[in-house]
């Protein structure tokens, strides 16, 4: 049975979060309470309940395995390095659209949203927030900088790369290309990177993408 108590800590995080835009129901599976235990909660706050209208916007709109960039899997990084090249971060969403890897990048988040008109997106505060850490940020095209826990890891680099159709270069941010370039020549693929106004070019060796293809 389900407990119906749940700490000072706890309660506060669910209000805050409830009042940020998620549901009851999601809140309560997640603490390991009965819906009722988060909705007595709330009232008993005086939080203001969400419409029937939003809350079903929010249920057609889907969930999303917040935890998922949380430990850096092998999957994880994949994905950190793909979203440094392909879609972006606005205004609370994460969108990623028109290309083949859709309904893989959904099933990584155990998402539950349809993919519509060829685009997948979802809102989390949290994803965004380690997204963030991780050097996805809203403002990557002009600022990406991967973290230094992904910097060495070759699933990050075939991420990117696969994002990057497994071009022969790369044009990127100036920290992105830096750290692109330690990588390649730690594995004995030397780059040089090149300026281009706001961005770098880097060269992506053939060897450098066998080598990650394998992976």
């Amino acid at each position: 049975m389900p407990p119906t108590k749940l700490t000072i800590a706890h309660q506060k995080e669910i209000m805050s979060r409830y009042t940020a835009g998620e549901l009851a129901a999601p809140l309560a599976r997640e603490f390991g309470v009965r819906r009722m235990v988060v909705t007595n909660l709330l009232n008993k706050h005086g939080v203001e309940k969400h419409t029937q209208s939003y809350a079903a916007f929010k249920c057609i709109e889907g969930t999303v395995n917040e935890a998922a960039f949380d430990v850096i899997t092998d999957e994880a990084a994949f994905w950190a390095g793909f979203l440094m090249i392909e879609g972006y971060i606005y205004n609370g969403y994460v969108y990623l659209e028109d290309v083949p890897q859709l309904k893989n990048f959904r099933k990584f988040m155990n998402g539950t949203g349809k993919i519509t008109d060829n685009i997948y997106d979802f809102s989390s505060n949290k994803v965004i927030q380690r997204l963030a850490e991780l050097g996805v940020t809203e403002l990557k095209v002009l600022s990406a900088t991967p973290h230094p826990d992904l910097a060495d890891n070759h699933h990050f680099w075939r991420g990117l790369l696969e994002a990057n159709q497994w071009g022969s270069v790369l044009v990127v941010p100036e920290g992105l290309a830096e750290a692109f370039a330690s990588f390649a020549s730690s594995v004995g693929c030397p780059s040089k990177v090149t300026p281009k106004g706001l961005v770098c070019s880097v060269r992506v060796s053939p060897k450098l993408k066998e080598m990650l293809c394998i992976q």
